[in-house]
């Protein structure tokens, strides 16, 4: 269990510094409003994601988990004011 923590929160940590806001812009940029990143579904229920989603609420960005397979989910990201 510590090993699948370590792991989530350093992947959601790269999510946070490289992919999720440059994403976001540039996604708006090319008119889209949602940005769907691959999320291992192990880190799902894990600590890491939570505060990742607390993260993403401080950014004003909604987030929506969407399960692909056993093994992978999407994270949809947009921002709040999107609809």
């Amino acid at each position: 269990m510590i090993g699948r923590e370590i792991r989530a929160g350093e992947s959601l940590a790269r999510m946070k510094a490289e992919d999720v806001l440059q994403g976001i812009q540039s996604c708006m940029s090319r008119g889209g409003r949602i940005l769907g990143l691959p999320l291992d579904s192990a880190f799902l229920g894990t600590r890491a994601l939570s505060e990742f989603l607390g993260w993403c609420d401080t950014q004003d960005l909604r987030v929506a988990i969407e399960p692909e397979s056993r093994d992978q989910a999407l994270l949809l990201i947009s921002p709040k004011e999107c609809r």
